[in-house]
């Protein structure tokens, strides 16, 4: 499932309509998407581990990695220069 979410993630821009803005984010966008694969495949791993009868409570290491890769995502975006802003009347891209 990590190969396909990955494959997925690696094709989808050659279908978006506004493909021209991905090289302004190219390599926020190849960290996100190794983050995600990474992610899905910790989460299968774990999910083998209790399976074969491993004691681990896998609740404590969801929290952590989905926390972790929502700082990471954060970061990669600050730092490629895109900060989005929720608010209640939509969404805002500072782009600086």
């Amino acid at each position: 499932m990590a190969r396909g979410i990955y494959l997925l993630l690696l094709f989808l821009p050659l279908v978006d309509p506004r493909r021209a803005n991905y090289p302004r984010f190219a390599g926020a966008y190849a960290t996100i998407r190794l983050s995600i694969t990474v992610l899905l495949a910790v989460f299968y791993a774990m999910l083998q581990l209790v399976a074969r009868g491993v004691p681990l409570d896998p609740t404590r290491f969801v929290l952590v990695l989905v926390g972790g890769m929502f700082v990471l995502i954060g970061v990669v975006l600050i730092a490629a220069g895109l900060v989005v802003v929720a608010s209640l009347t939509g969404m805002i891209v500072y782009s600086y």
